[in-house]
């Protein structure tokens, strides 16, 4: 099974994202919407700063 690329990943949490802009205030308590906020630019900022220095002994031109 292959994993989805860091690109794909990082689009898929920008979607999460914008839907969590559109839906979220009329759904979500206010809290709980911060949190997640926070959780998925967390995991985006994390995956960018890994796409631009890849771990020790990767190979940096080779796409995850």
């Amino acid at each position: 099974m292959n994993e989805p690329s860091r690109d794909a990943l990082i689009q898929e949490y920008l979607s999460a994202l914008r839907i969590l802009d559109l839906e979220a205030p009329h759904v979500l308590d206010p809290l709980a919407t911060i949190v997640y906020r926070r959780h998925l630019l967390k995991r985006i900022n994390e995956l960018d700063r890994l796409s631009r220095n890849p771990a020790p002994g990767q190979d940096p031109t080779r796409k995850p």
